[in-house]
């Protein structure tokens, strides 16, 4: 304490924040530690260390609180984290000062690609690889509606014959007598269902996608190989980049079409194989590249880590919808066996849908104790919404808060960044070095301490009970 003793006031000095010094002030005085609500959590926990203060010595009615401020605080630095690993992040300052030509380049095109707000090149970037992702889902929805459907005996399919037979897995061979196109379909040599289309009606087998369609698809295809290739060339941190969920997505995407490509360059005549028809199913991995507006649309990111962040809530609601689930399901059973739950597990979709008040209709009570089942199957189903959900919205409300505030300061630091600049070289410019040190400013040691006592000090008394100072 002497350190901290001023012979010349006859006090001690703390320089230490004055609200939380009365805090410790009336724990010591009192032995009850309570803390104000307007406090932050991470300065009270700093001050505590430094007057060594348990923090399990809060009361109970101000624990609730401090714990949040710590635990809100842990789950964003976390946050943050896990942002900048998904998006590969790399504070890329030295690269762009580097004299290596490769590194300059590498920096200044990873943020090209990654950053649409450092250019507007770059915002134009980002727009276009969103529309091709637009583009994409389009051409592979819209190829199974009839009318975008052609007929095998269109001339568009023997114009583009090779097209077909490429990218579609489907053989188009001249046929003989008959002097017409004859196409087998691997994805529907067994279909026997039929599809109704704009102009006329076509069997399933018989019809093709438009190969409009088809250059489409391929056109997307080779844009997101080209910017998958790219962004893996330039990216700074290459292990990270292949261990990134988003970039795993990114090439389960593509890949589908490039194993159709090579399983038809390699084999043509091998269509008949029993694993040509997982190919269709792998082709359903397509639909992958709606992720990729997770890089573009930040509250898409925001809404699966909340999924993940809240995965003890999500277990917590899934554990009471099971036992609901099974309780009621069995009672519905028991109650009317005979009003189509012959059996329990088939009771378990009625259970499910009537507590998560979606209620289809295809599946209900007629009788007075089921009527009374399906309401208490109803309620509880209420009460388990009512005690997890909000917990994962207010999850949602907080990182996407916290992430808005990340984009809005990384774009204010730039902006300040910028208008500095000039302020900067004009500095740099004017200062002159001398060896001489009659020709150099400096602040001696006098002139030091009348800057600083020019400045009040915060001083903290410590009095006895007579108000005597100690």
């Amino acid at each position: 304490m002497k350190k901290y003793y001023r012979e010349k006031t006859g006090d001690y000095f703390f320089d230490r924040d004055p609200a939380i010094f009365g805090v410790v002030l009336n724990y010591l005085r009192t032995g009850e530690l309570h803390l104000p609500t307007y406090l932050c959590g991470p300065a009270v926990q700093r001050e505590f260390d430094y007057w060594g203060v348990e923090e399990m010595d809060i009361e109970r009615c101000c624990w609730q609180p401090y714990n949040t401020w710590k635990t809100q605080n842990r789950s964003l630095e976390k946050l943050e984290y896990d942002r900048k690993r998904s998006t590969t992040q790399k504070n890329l300052e030295q690269d762009r000062n580097s004299p290596n030509c490769w590194k300059r380049w590498r920096a200044m095109t990873w943020t090209f690609l990654q950053e649409p707000s450092s250019s507007i090149g770059a915002k134009v970037y980002a727009w276009v690889s969103i529309v091709f992702v637009f583009m994409s889902i389009f051409s592979f929805c819209a190829e199974t509606h009839p009318v975008f459907r052609i007929s095998q005996y269109d001339p568009l399919v023997a114009e583009y014959d090779t097209l077909y037979d490429l990218f579609t897995l489907q053989n188009i061979h001249s046929g003989g007598s008959h002097d017409r196109t004859e196409v087998t379909s691997l994805s529907s040599q067994n279909n026997t269902n039929f599809t109704h289309s704009a102009r006329n009606h076509t069997n399933n087998k018989e019809s093709l996608p438009h190969p409009t369609l088809i250059i489409i698809d391929l056109v997307c295809v080779a844009f997101f190989t080209v910017e998958f290739v790219t962004r893996f060339v330039f990216c700074p941190r290459k292990v990270q980049f292949i261990t990134a969920l988003q970039n795993i997505i990114d090439f389960i995407a593509i890949l589908p079409d490039f194993i159709e490509i090579i399983i038809k360059a390699a084999g043509p005549s091998n269509e008949n194989l029993p694993f040509m028809d997982f190919i269709f199913i792998l082709r359903m991995l397509r639909l992958c590249r709606i992720f990729r507006l997770i890089r573009h649309v930040p509250g898409l990111w925001i809404l699966l880590y909340t999924l993940k962040a809240s995965f003890n809530e999500l277990m917590l609601m899934f554990v009471f919808l099971l036992i609901g689930m099974v309780i009621f399901a069995s009672l519905i059973h028991f109650i009317e066996p005979d009003g189509g739950f012959d059996n329990i597990p088939v009771g378990f979709w009625w259970s499910v849908i009537t507590m998560t008040t979606v209620g289809y209709g295809d599946m209900h009570p007629n009788s007075a104790l089921g009527y009374i089942i399906g309401s208490l199957c109803a309620i509880s189903g209420l009460l388990m919404i009512a005690f997890t959900v909000p917990i994962i919205v207010s999850n949602f409300v907080l990182y996407y808060t916290h992430v808005q505030y990340g984009i809005m300061r990384q774009e204010r630091e730039k902006e300040v960044n910028v208008d500095n600049e000039p302020e900067t070289e004009e500095i740099n410019s004017s200062i002159e070095y001398s060896d001489n040190k009659e020709e150099s400013t400096y602040i001696d040691e006098t002139q030091l301490d009348h800057v600083l006592t020019s400045f009040p000090e915060p001083v903290v008394t410590v009095t006895d009970d007579n108000s005597n100072k100690l």
